[in-house]
């Protein structure tokens, strides 16, 4: 199948999937998220094409917009052009011609014969409407962008790696910021006892092909669960979406949830509602996973721990996308 017929035929699968009941994710889907969320390339293409078609998850243009500009970002030809093809049509994102050239030009630069044949004859087309000012504008963040991923096309491209260890969340998130202004990405987070007989909340960050200022965090902490979820959707409001969570003993004594949010200062403005569920009953939980399901809630989060109300619990982070 050419990009072309592809791009119709996720166009047409879409527009007749509006509509239909939500479909129950599958364990095949969670591990396709799970290899996603941890930086899997392919599998973040996938997830996008799953979300543009409605298969297996509920039909959702931004979230496909998203996962494929993930992928575009690693060097994923195919998410590239998609990308392209979304801001041609509007779909997931705002219209946006100069947008439209860069993602095709940065396609058509990693495929061959009828795929680049295709790619080259959307530039044309798109290129035909705009200025020449905007067309020197796209040549410019071509140059731009390949100079920024030069290592990101290449399967085993160095990556460094940066450890944030810190007894006060008021630090971590200092840190966090002044790590993503170098280039670094949030990886993980967990909260547990040191050698020294102390609690550390401890971070890693990872740098590889992003650019840097690119990713923006917030780290959310208390000790009650009502409250995490204002915060959380205060920044879900603003377009950060949820990355970690895990459950931490503070320096004052208490337990803390700890739910790391991020932002992606380059994506397509995206808004989110969150819901957070803690229950220290498994039946319980599944009643209140099962029916934030049927609101089109998706599972992003999950993690053990004491909690200051409530002793041990399970807590479930569900998002589900706003319109925009």
């Amino acid at each position: 199948m050419t990009h072309a017929t592809r791009f119709v035929a996720v166009a047409v699968l879409a527009a007749l999937a509006v509509g239909a009941p939500v479909q129950a994710q599958t364990p095949e889907i969670d591990a396709l998220r799970v290899r996603a969320e941890a930086g899997d390339a392919a599998a973040q293409y996938n997830l996008g094409n799953m979300y543009s078609l409605g298969q297996g998850v509920p039909q959702d243009d931004a979230e496909a917009v998203r996962w494929w500009r993930l992928a575009a970002d690693q060097g994923v030809a195919e998410a590239q052009f998609d990308l392209g093809a979304s801001f041609a049509t509007g779909r997931g994102v705002e219209q946006d011609n100069v947008r439209t050239d860069l993602w095709f030009s940065l396609a058509s630069l990693r495929m061959s014969g009828a795929a680049r044949n295709t790619a080259v004859r959307y530039i044309d087309n798109v290129e035909s409407q705009m200025t020449s000012f905007e067309i020197a504008e796209v040549a410019r963040l071509v140059r731009e962008w390949e100079a920024s991923h030069r290592s990101g096309d290449q399967p085993n491209g160095a990556y460094e790696y940066r450890l944030l260890a810190t007894t006060r969340t008021s630090t971590m998130e200092r840190e966090m910021n002044e790590a993503a202004g170098l280039g670094y990405r949030f990886q993980g987070v967990m909260g547990g006892g040191t050698a020294f007989g102390g609690s550390e909340l401890v971070t890693i960050m990872m740098r590889g092909a992003s650019t840097a200022g690119r990713f923006s965090y917030r780290l959310l902490a208390t000790n009650q669960t009502s409250t995490m979820q204002e915060e959380m959707q205060e920044a879900g409001n603003k377009g950060y979406d949820y990355r970690g969570l895990t459950v931490y003993k503070s320096e004052f004594g208490g337990d803390e949830v700890i739910v790391i949010m991020e932002n992606d200062n380059d994506a397509p403005a995206v808004r989110y509602e969150f819901l957070l569920l803690a229950t220290s009953r498994t039946s319980t939980l599944q009643k209140e996973l099962t029916d934030a399901g049927q609101q089109g809630f998706e599972s992003v989060g999950l993690s053990v721990g004491q909690t200051y109300f409530s002793g041990d619990e399970v807590l479930a982070v569900v998002r589900r996308t706003l319109p925009q």
